[in-house]
C-alpha cells in the first residue's frame, strides 16, 4: 500500500513536470513580430487649418503557441520631438496606438495617430511593443518618422495689369519720352508667398483673349518667369513677364490669367491678369498736332488781324477797280505795281493798322487825281489856242508824274497855275468876243477846279504825319507795361510766334497725356475713330482756349 502511495506520488509529480515543461516551451516560442516595412514608418502630411491628425497603420503578427485565448499587447510611446536646437517636442499624450489584442498566430494591422499637430517639421518617435509575459527589452520596435509639409499659401494680386505700346517704324529708344510703364518688354507682378517654407513652381503658363480682336495670347507672346522657378520662404516674389514682340500683338485689351502649378497643391494659383496693348504714339501725335494747328487755322479766321485784313483787302480791290479804268497806261502800271507791294504788306499782317490805311489813302487820293487830270486833259485838248492847248497839256503831264514821284504838292501847284491860265483864256476870249471858245475854256476850267481841289486833299493826304512804328525797347515797355502802343497785329514781334509755338506743343502733349497715355490703354484698336478723337480734341481744345480769351467781363 505505500509502495502503491509512492508511486502514484511520483506519477503525479512526472505529471506536473511534463505540462510544465511543455507550457514553458510554449511561452518561450511566442514572440511578436511587427512587419519589416513598418518598423520606419513615415507618416507624410500637410499641415492645413482643418487638418492637425496624420494617421498611418502598421501590420503586427503574434508568432508562435496554441489556443483561442488573447493577449494584450504591452505598448509604451516616446515623445515626438523636432530636430534642432530650437526643435518643437510634441508630448507622447499626443501620439496614440488603437489597443492590440492578439490571438497566437493572429495578424492585425493596428492604427497609430499623431494628434494635434500645429508646426510643420520632421518628428521622430519611437513605440515599443511586447507580450505580457516579456520585459520591454523583448519589445519590438517602431521607429516613427512624421514629416508634416506646411500649407502653401500664395496670394496672388487682385487685378494685375501692365501696359505696352507699339515702337512702330521708328527705333524704339525713340519712344524713351513716354512713361516708363508704357516702354520696354519686361512687365512684372508680385506674388506674396506667405507659406514658412520655400515653394517649388512646377508649371506656368499664360492665356489671354483680346476683348475686340479675339486674339489668344499664350506663352508665345507672353512668357512668364520665376527666378529658379522657386518662391522664396515668407517673402513676396516678383514674377517677370516678358512681351515677346510687342509690335505684333495688335492693340487691344487682353484679360485672361496667369496660372502657377505649385508643388504639393492640387489647383494652381491664378492670377487675373489684363496687359493693354496700345499703338505707337507717332501717328496719334501727328494728328493731334494737325487737330490744333487746324483750329488755330479756324479761330484765326475771325481774329482782329483777319478782320483787319478782310477790311483792307475790300478797300484795296476798290481802289484796284479805279486804276483798271484810267486811259494811260503808265499810270495804270506803275499804280498797279504800288498796289501789289500794298497787297503783300498786308497779308503779311506785320503792319499797324494806321500805317497801311495812309498807304491806301494815298493810293486812292492818287487815283482819283488822276482821273481828274484825265479829265481835265479832255477838255483841254478841244481848245483851239494851239499855244495855250501845248501850255495845259504839258503840265498835265508834268503834274501826273509829279504825284506819282510822290510829291502831291508840286503837283497841286501845277494844278493851280493850269488854273489860273484858263482864268486868263477865260477873260481873252471873252474879249474876243467867240463864244464857242468861251464854252470850251469854261468847260476845261470847271475840270480844272474840281482837280484843284482834289489836288489839296491829296497835298494833305501825302503830307500826314506817317504813323510812327515803336522801336524794340518801347515795344518791350507796352508789353510789360500792358499799355497799347500798336494794334493787335503787330504788338508781339518776338513774343507771339514764342507763345503760339509754346501752346501749340503744350496742347499737344496735354492731349497726347489725356488721350492716348491715361486714357489710351487699347489705343488703335478703334482704327479711324481713335484718330478722329484725337483730332478733334486738338480742333475743339485751341477754339475753346481761344474763345475763352476773347470773352470781356462786363465793366462795372
Amino acid at each position: 500500500m505505500r509502495n502503491i502511495m509512492r508511486k502514484l506520488r511520483l506519477l503525479y509529480l512526472l505529471t506536473f513536470l511534463l505540462l510544465w515543461s511543455a507550457a514553458a516551451r510554449d511561452g518561450r516560442a511566442q514572440k511578436l513580430a511587427v512587419s519589416p516595412e513598418d518598423k520606419t514608418l513615415v507618416i507624410n502630411g500637410t499641415l492645413a487649418s482643418g487638418t492637425t491628425s496624420f494617421t498611418r497603420h502598421f501590420t503586427v503578427t503574434l508568432v508562435g503557441g496554441t489556443g483561442a485565448e488573447a493577449k494584450q499587447i504591452q505598448i509604451r510611446r516616446s515623445d515626438l520631438v523636432m530636430p534642432g536646437p530650437n526643435g518643437e517636442i510634441l508630448d507622447r499624450g499626443n501620439l496614440s496606438v488603437a489597443a492590440i489584442a492578439l490571438k497566437p498566430n493572429q495578424t492585425m494591422d493596428a492604427a497609430l495617430t499623431v494628434n494635434n499637430v500645429t508646426h510643420a517639421g520632421t518628428y521622430t518617435a519611437t513605440i515599443k511593443l511586447w507580450l505580457p509575459e516579456q520585459t520591454e527589452a523583448d519589445a519590438e520596435v517602431i521607429n516613427l518618422t512624421l514629416n508634416v509639409a506646411p500649407r502653401v499659401v500664395v496670394s496672388p494680386p487682385t487685378g494685375a495689369s501692365a501696359q505696352v505700346a507699339h515702337c512702330g517704324l521708328l527705333p524704339c529708344r525713340l519712344s524713351g519720352w513716354l512713361p516708363q510703364n508704357l516702354i520696354g518688354n519686361k512687365r512684372g507682378l508680385l506674388l506674396d508667398n506667405q507659406t514658412p517654407s520655400d515653394v517649388v513652381i512646377e508649371d506656368q503658363y499664360v492665356v489671354l483673349r483680346g476683348e475686340r480682336t479675339g486674339r489668344i495670347l499664350t506663352a508665345a507672346e507672353v512668357r512668364p518667369s520665376v527666378a529658379s522657378r522657386i518662391l522664396p520662404a515668407s517673402r513676396s516674389v516678383p514674377v517677370d513677364l516678358d512681351v515677346v514682340d510687342r509690335d505684333t500683338i495688335p492693340p487691344d485689351n487682353y484679360i485672361g490669367t496667369l496660372r502657377l502649378g505649385l508643388k504639393g497643391v492640387e489647383s494652381p494659383t491664378v492670377v487675373g491678369f489684363t496687359l493693354n496693348v496700345r499703338t505707337a504714339p507717332w501717328a496719334p501725335l501727328v494728328i493731334l498736332l494737325l487737330g490744333v494747328v487746324a483750329g488755330r487755322l479756324i479761330q484765326k479766321m475771325s481774329t482782329p488781324e483777319a478782320l483787319l485784313q478782310v477790311k483792307l483787302l475790300k478797300r484795296l480791290f476798290r481802289i484796284q477797280d479805279s486804276m483798271l479804268q484810267l486811259r494811260s497806261g503808265r499810270d495804270r502800271q506803275i499804280l498797279l505795281g504800288r498796289l501789289e507791294d500794298l497787297k503783300a504788306r498786308i497779308d503779311s499782317g506785320s503792319e499797324t493798322e494806321q500805317v497801311l490805311t495812309q498807304e491806301l489813302d494815298k493810293l486812292e487820293i492818287a487815283v482819283r487825281l488822276l482821273r481828274r487830270l484825265e479829265m481835265l486833259e479832255d477838255d483841254a485838248a478841244q481848245i483851239t489856242d494851239v499855244t495855250l492847248r501845248t501850255q495845259i497839256l504839258t503840265k498835265i503831264d508834268t503834274a501826273a508824274q509829279t504825284l506819282l514821284q510822290g510829291n502831291a504838292t508840286e503837283c497841286a501847284r501845277l494844278i493851280t497855275e493850269i488854273e489860273v491860265s484858263l482864268r486868263e483864256a477865260q477873260t481873252n476870249a471873252a474879249d474876243a468876243a467867240d463864244a464857242a471858245e468861251v464854252v470850251r475854256v469854261e468847260s476845261a476850267l470847271a475840270s480844272a477846279r474840281e482837280a484843284r481841289i482834289t489836288g489839296q486833299e491829296a497835298d494833305k493826304v501825302f503830307n500826314v504825319t506817317p504813323a510812327r512804328i515803336p522801336g524794340r525797347p518801347e515795344r518791350l515797355l507796352a508789353t510789360l507795361a500792358g499799355s497799347d502802343l500798336m494794334s493787335a497785329g503787330a504788338r508781339f514781334w518776338v513774343l507771339r510766334p514764342i507763345f503760339f509755338l509754346l501752346l501749340l506743343l503744350l496742347l499737344t502733349f496735354m492731349g497726347l497725356k489725356s488721350l492716348y497715355i491715361d486714357n489710351g490703354t487699347s489705343f488703335g484698336v478703334g482704327g479711324l475713330y481713335d484718330y478722329l478723337g484725337l483730332f478733334l480734341w486738338g480742333l475743339s481744345a485751341d477754339v475753346v482756349q481761344r474763345t475763352l480769351q476773347n470773352v470781356s467781363l462786363p465793366k462795372t
